[in-house]
């Protein structure tokens, strides 16, 4: 394992364990590639950056899950995000594709909404 690897794991361990500086660490080492995951899928600033907070949340729920001897820690962490990334973009096409059937069969919601919109 890479020196990398070896300072992931204890952190991941640290985490399993409650620490939150690990998490905290954790999140100043790979956060920025992890958010850029997450808006080269979404596009948006500010789902990318959700998604990035629910995603390190999920780290820690998990970490107590994952085998100690977890080889690369940042791989499993992209998944989580690209995961969530991509759940939150087929949420928001099916609320779009709702909005817009509602939009056609109701005309003054149509008005009220599309102002919102």
């Amino acid at each position: 394992m890479t020196r990398q690897c070896d300072i992931d794991c204890r952190l991941l361990s640290r985490c399993a364990e409650g620490d939150v500086l690990a998490l905290k660490q954790l999140y100043l080492m790979h956060s920025g590639r992890l958010y850029l995951i997450a808006f080269q899928t979404l596009k948006q600033k500010q789902l990318a950056e959700s998604i990035l907070q629910e995603s390190f949340i999920e780290v820690w729920e998990r970490s107590k899950q994952l085998p100690a001897n977890k080889k690369n820690i940042i791989k499993w962490m992209a998944k989580i995000v690209r995961c969530n990334a991509l759940r939150r973009l087929r949420r928001n096409e099916r609320y779009r594709k709702e909005f817009e059937r509602i939009a056609t069969e109701d005309k003054d919601f149509a008005s009220v909404a599309l102002r919102a919109w």
